[in-house]
């Protein structure tokens, strides 16, 4: 483990700046700064808006050549024929044949459809698995009408699809936009499960939680905003301080709604337990960052 030769703090074999303070790491062997290889170095620093949009719009999809598709179409092609002679030449119909059939031409349209065109997008093959998922979904629960439990797993692959691809249509400057429609989504999914299982929890348990934690997101959100812009010493400690007093709020106001509207729970509980014990995290936090010797060690030992 070495030391960094301004602040002193320890340093990962493969950091070449000091997290603390920029300073180049020096090679004791040749007294230079230390050079790393772009192979060694981590893909990914952490799960944001702004990767998430570049995930999905960087270009990946190859076109591959027909000849290689026509071997994977024949070969996907083969099952196909046979389980349907079998079925046939048995029933004299189609029966049981048409659900591995259908499996294996929704595991074509994922798999080889999409590369059979021009270069795209990863956000182009998340679309078009998507639309098979849903049409694949669908004939399953469908080819006995009516359909029945499709629309459990299709609202929910809709749900994930606008979570995920949320930051890449709208961009990753506009935040507040981005939890607006994430709970306007999550609202109509929960309302949608409601009416599917005929329901009476959407209005007292769904949609107040699903409020309650939107609020505390954007007033999160608005706050760092604030303390990016403001850069003062000790920010982040107030900022991690604040982040656990809304998920001690979080965790009361969810006791509440469900006590409130749950016959078979007199009165709060575990929330306040574990408020207790986040609001000790906080207290400490609000007075690490006030106390500037306390902070700088901290900062030293957790690379902060």
């Amino acid at each position: 483990m070495a030391y960094c030769i301004k602040c002193g703090v320890e340093l990962e074999d493969k950091l070449v700046k000091c997290p603390l303070c920029d300073t180049l790491v020096i090679d004791p062997e040749t007294l230079k700064p230390k050079q790393i290889k772009k192979e060694n170095l981590p893909v990914f620093s952490g799960i944001t808006s702004r990767e998430i949009s570049e995930l999905l719009t960087h270009p990946i999809m190859h076109r591959i050549s027909y000849k290689t598709a026509t071997v994977f179409t024949i070969t996907m092609l083969i099952p196909v024929i046979v389980l349907l002679l079998v079925d046939v030449i048995s029933h004299n119909a189609i029966t049981w044949s048409f659900y591995p059939i259908l499996t294996v031409l929704y595991f074509w349209t994922s798999l080889v459809f999409p590369f059979l065109f021009k270069t795209g997008k990863r956000l182009n093959l998340l679309i078009n698995f998507t639309v098979a998922s849903v049409i694949f979904l669908l004939l399953m629960d469908g080819f006995i009408p009516p359909v029945s439990w499709a629309w459990y797993p299709i609202t929910s692959l809709i749900l994930l699809f606008i979570l995920i691809t949320t930051p890449a249509f709208i961009g990753k400057k506009y935040t507040f936009p981005i939890i607006i429609i994430y709970t306007a989504a999550t609202t109509l999914f929960l309302w949608f499960l409601e009416t599917l299982s005929a329901g009476e929890w959407f209005l007292q348990l769904g949609l107040p939680i699903t409020l309650l934690t939107s609020g505390i997101a954007l007033f999160e959100n608005g706050l760092a905003t604030i303390m990016l812009r403001k850069r003062r010493p000790g920010s982040f400690f107030f900022y991690a301080a604040t982040a656990f007093i809304s998920m001690a709020i979080l965790c009361l106001g969810i006791d509440v709604i469900l006590t409130l509207h749950l016959p078979t729970r007199p009165s709060i509980g575990w929330s306040l337990y574990v408020s207790g014990a986040i609001l000790l995290v906080s207290i400490f936090l609000f007075i690490s960052g006030g106390n500037t010797k306390l902070r700088n060690f901290l900062e030293k030992k957790f690379h902060a």
